[in-house]
């Protein structure tokens, strides 16, 4: 091989590793964002659930009711913020992927249609 050609290998392999890498933090903030989400109905539906076990009791208790029901939206606005930024990351990737790498494996290949 000649030294241009090896160049030319030497980044294309950069770049494939650089895909690689990129492509690999997709599945995984996919699954955050997922995670945050069953979180979300998780936290909602305890609190609903004590809640309602707390205004079944002979005696219900408010101060335990007021606790509950004012943590649980704070809770869920942190749950939420972890979706927003998993997805926010998640197309950050997708356009690092069509923006730079695409066009970078283009020039380098002399292929428009990859």
């Amino acid at each position: 091989m000649s030294n241009g050609a090896q160049d030319n290998h030497d980044a294309i392999s950069v770049v494939v590793a650089e895909f690689n890498f990129v492509s690999a933090l997709i599945p995984f903030y996919r699954r955050v964002e997922m995670t945050a989400l069953i979180g979300t109905a998780v936290v909602i539906g305890a609190v609903v659930g004590a809640v309602a076990s707390l205004e079944d009791a002979t005696k219900p208790n408010r101060e335990v009711e007021a606790i509950l029901l004012s943590l649980a939206p704070w809770v869920t606005v942190l749950l939420l913020l972890v979706q927003i930024m998993a997805l926010t990351r998640i197309r950050r990737a997708a356009l690092y992927i069509k923006n730079v790498l695409r066009p970078l494996v283009q020039q380098l290949t002399n292929k428009d249609g990859l």
